[in-house]
Parts: structure tokens; sequence; C-alpha cells
């Protein structure tokens, strides 16, 4: 299952530097429901990482949904 969900985060990074943002955004969502099903800091910190890289689509409506439902998934590790 984590293997699953870092490769859900590799494929989102690969969407955005490809300029998908939307696509990074589903997969990103994905990896985030997985990893929240799972316990694995190496999986949350590939999602923190995936968020960073977002910051400056900041405003975007997928951007925001994602980093809101990545909020627990991140309260449960700081």
């Amino acid at each position: 299952m984590r293997s699953h969900g870092l490769r859900l985060v590799v494929s989102a990074v690969a969407e955005l530097e490809s300029g998908n943002l939307d696509a990074a955004c589903e997969q990103g969502v994905r990896a985030v429901e997985v990893a929240g099903r799972i316990s694995s800091a190496r999986t949350t910190e590939y999602v923190k990482d995936l968020l960073h890289r977002l910051e400056p689509y900041g405003d975007e409506p997928r951007v925001v949904e994602l980093r809101e439902r990545a909020r627990p998934l991140l309260m449960t590790t700081a």
C-alpha cells in the first residue's frame, strides 16, 4: 500500500512538471487518500513535498482542495 501511495505522489509531481495542474492535483488527492489509510512517514514527506511544489498555484481551487484534504494527514505528523 505504501508503494502505491509513493507512486501516486511521484506521478503527481511528474504531471505538475509537465504543466498539467489538474492531473497533478487529482493524483495528489488519491495519494492523500492512500496515505490517510496507512502510517508511513515517507509517504507523508512525499505529500509535503508535492504541496510545497504546488505553492505557486496556491489560489487555484484544485490546489486549495488538495491542501484541505491533506490537512488531517499533516496534522497527525506535526
